[in-house]
C-alpha cells in the first residue's frame, strides 16, 4: 500500500481494477480520475475516483482489487454518485512521506 502514489494512480488512469466482493463475484472499475488535495513533501494527500455498472452496487468498505501493472492491492472506496449510465466511487489518501521516499 505504501507504493500506491498519486503519481501511479495517474500513470494508470482510464485501466480497469477488477474488484472481488461477496462469493467470488468479481466487477469491473475504470479509474478515471486522480486528484491533488495539497501534498507536501512530507505529506502525500490525495484522491482517486472509479467508475463502474450501476449494478452490482459497491457499498463503502475495502475491497481487494486485481490490476495488470499493480498487482493485487486492496482500496477502501466510497460511493460518491450516479449517473443514469455510472456508479462512482472514490478512494482518498493521507499519508506520511518517508524521507528516503
Amino acid at each position: 500500500m505504501e507504493n500506491l502514489s498519486e503519481n501511479i494512480f495517474r500513470e494508470n488512469l482510464n485501466t480497469r481494477f477488477t474488484v472481488s466482493f461477496g462469493d467470488g463475484e468479481t466487477v469491473e472499475l475504470e479509474l478515471i480520475e486522480s486528484t491533488d488535495h495539497g501534498s507536501t513533501p512530507k505529506q502525500e494527500q490525495f484522491s482517486i475516483v472509479f467508475r463502474g455498472p450501476l449494478h452490482p452496487f459497491l457499498e463503502q468498505m475495502a475491497y481487494e482489487m486485481k490490476h495488470e501493472t499493480l498487482g493485487d492491492v486492496f482500496i477502501f472506496i466510497v460511493p460518491v454518485r450516479q449517473d443514469p449510465e455510472f456508479m462512482y466511487y472514490e478512494a482518498v489518501f493521507n499519508r506520511f512521506i518517508e524521507p528516503n521516499e
